[in-house]
């Protein structure tokens, strides 16, 4: 793993045949390759004062051979009381939307922001490889939102539920699309349901698995590079910090379509002091906006190896509250049964793909596109409209977060 520090001179350099980052934002549009999200990103930060960039070199078996994972540093003028980390692209085609609003944080809500006591931290696309590629998951096969578990007891794990309807969940024939492969899904799930429940269903799909290298939702036998690498820089980070932490994870799929939804990491396990500041922390910083009560509410799912909270579970250790927020984008109204179905049906469509190839290169061609709309919708006015959330209410989160009492 190669880190190299990149200089404001040579990031002017980086942007210098890009499209003015300032003229694609205006417009409201979203960046929608890897290479056009780089420039973009580090054109925005690059017209913030002070700011710093290092990069992360993930090797990669492409053909460029590594793969960059930019970490913008945006640094307190005063004392570094507080760490905000806005971080994107854990999933692959969810890089588009998180780069994107990224950029727009540094053009618009930075600069209303006060820099006194907070250094800013933007992590751009942790997952280089799927943004190429377009898939959801490392070139391991991996879900990086499952490998950053502390405890390596946690990668010997298994999940008897997913082991019950593994042939379900990954067949090991080519992948079909159309009608009447909708159709034989669908019935196929209905006799799931009548033979498990519902919950049964989400905890075996989304709560991760460590069994099956080929399967959705792997969470891999160790951590991946880029996990032991991206922990140890933000461990690094963190440690510089004298107050709190706040971690922003960008992610776009679950819920009701065109809305976000801001959903808390279960707190880690830390001194009692530490977590009675992070629960009240967490009230603060989010003020009257909803906030899913993924503790209690039976559709979410407990889950291991999750990156926010292992960020969390660093900086409580050392002392620091902190709030770990997942904000997710969503696009398919996943919260509804059909939703999910269809949701779960253009995962299991896209691995099936992966693996063992299409029966017709129109399937394949609807498969791809099925699949990258499901985490970034082509609809104009759901992009305007998640962009317009996001404006709206991210400065609000980070003044109130800012302004907590201790």
């Amino acid at each position: 793993m190669k880190k190299r520090f990149i200089s404001s001179g040579a990031v002017a350099f980086l942007i210098a045949a890009a499209v003015n980052a300032s003229s694609l934002l205006a417009a409201d549009r979203f960046c929608e390759e890897f290479d056009e999200c780089r420039k973009v990103f580090l054109g925005a930060g690059n017209a913030v004062s002070g700011t710093g960039v290092s990069t992360l070199e993930i090797p990669t078996s492409l053909p460029r051979s590594t793969l960059p994972i930019d970490l913008l540093e945006v640094p307190a003028t005063k004392s570094r009381d507080n760490l905000v980390i806005i971080s994107s692209g854990l999933h692959g085609p969810e890089a588009f939307t998180g780069s994107t609003m990224q950029s727009i944080f540094l053009q618009r809500i930075l600069p209303e922001l006060d820099r006194t006591k907070t250094t800013f931290l933007l992590v751009h696309i942790i997952n280089p490889w799927g943004a190429l590629t377009g898939r959801r998951v490392t070139e391991n096969n991996v879900d990086l939102n499952r490998n950053f578990a502390e405890a390596p007891a946690v990668y010997l794990g298994t999940n008897p539920y997913y082991g019950a309807i593994n042939g379900f969940l990954n067949p090991d024939s080519p992948a079909q699309a159309g009608f009447f492969e909708q159709a034989s899904f669908m019935l196929k799930v209905a006799k799931l349901m009548l033979r498990h429940s519902t919950r049964h269903i989400r905890h075996a799909t989304l709560r991760g698995q460590y069994q099956y290298p080929r399967g959705i939702y792997f969470g891999g036998t160790s951590p991946e590079p880029v996990t032991t690498s991206l922990t140890k820089e933000l461990t690094a980070q963190i440690k510089k910090t004298s107050g709190r932490v706040l971690v922003i994870d960008l992610h776009t799929g679950y819920g009701r379509k065109g809305f976000m939804h801001a959903m808390p990491n279960p707190l880690p396990a830390a001194a009692p002091l530490v977590v009675e500041r992070s629960r009240q922390m967490l009230a603060d910083t989010m003020g009257e906006y909803p906030l899913e009560d993924v503790e209690h509410d039976a559709d979410f799912y407990p889950s291991t190896g999750d990156f926010s909270a292992r960020v969390t579970q660093i900086a409580m250790s050392t002392g620091l509250p902190s709030v770990p927020l997942l904000l997710e984008f969503g696009t398919m109204d996943s919260q509804t049964l059909r939703g999910s179905v269809t949701s779960l049906r253009r995962v299991i469509q896209e691995n099936r793909l992966h693996w063992h190839g299409a029966v017709s290169a129109a399937d394949k061609a609807e498969i791809e596109r099925d699949f990258h709309e499901l985490f970034l919708p082509r609809d104009e006015k759901w992009r305007s409209s998640v962009i317009a959330q996001f404006e709206q209410h991210t400065a609000g989160f980070i003044r109130r977060f800012q302004a907590a009492k201790d």
